[in-house]
């Protein structure tokens, strides 16, 4: 018996940054799915595609922070902090 696909084309095709090839490939097909995934990773993406908004971007000179807010609203925060003999990148969620 053939595994019926969990998504719909039209959510692929409207957040196609959510899914893996190999998913697009099994709602869209395999042709349709080269195309998208080919288009997608060739330039930028675009806004209507984005799944994370930059909330919030601190700089000084040895830290760098961003605040990313996901589509379900709970956020994600980088910080990144260059020492003289180190760095250190550090990932938290809410």
């Amino acid at each position: 018996m053939k595994r019926l696909p969990k998504y719909t084309p039209a959510e692929v095709r409207n957040d196609p940054y959510g899914f893996t090839y190999k998913e697009m490939s099994e709602v869209i097909g395999e042709n349709e799915a080269k195309a998208l995934y080919e288009e997608l990773y060739k330039q930028l993406p675009r806004k209507k595609n984005l799944s994370m908004l930059v909330k919030n971007i601190c700089k000084s000179s040895d830290t760098e922070k961003y605040v990313y807010e996901l589509k379900d609203n709970k956020y994600i925060e980088t910080v990144f902090i260059k020492w003289v003999w180190e760095s250190l990148y550090s990932i938290m969620t809410t």
